[in-house]
């Protein structure tokens, strides 16, 4: 039987947020065993790098998420001062 590996990143927010115990909970709950762990804090190089930006991501990205709040009755233009979806996106990425 042929094992097979996954990464598990859990961002700043979800530190944070005190829930790194909580999702390895879920992880070993299923059945699922972890057979390694390492904090690791990145810096902005390493984040552009492994996200790999381009205008395409940042388009994509910002179209999803106007369309989130669309869903939800909120006016993206006025949450976030635009409607046009990299310039929504690169807002997001910032904060």
């Amino acid at each position: 039987m042929e094992r097979e590996f996954s990464v598990v990143l859990i961002k700043p927010d979800g530190v944070e947020r005190s829930l790194t115990g909580e999702i390895i909970s879920r992880i070993e709950r299923v059945g699922l065993k972890m057979s390694a762990c390492k904090l690791v804090i990145v810096d902005e190089t390493v984040a552009d790098k492994h996200y790999g930006y381009n205008d395409q991501w940042f388009q994509n990205v910002g179209e999803k998420l106007i369309e989130f709040y669309k869903e939800h009755g909120i006016d993206p233009n006025e949450e976030i001062g635009t409607m046009e979806p990299k310039e929504v996106d690169k807002m997001v990425q910032e904060r």
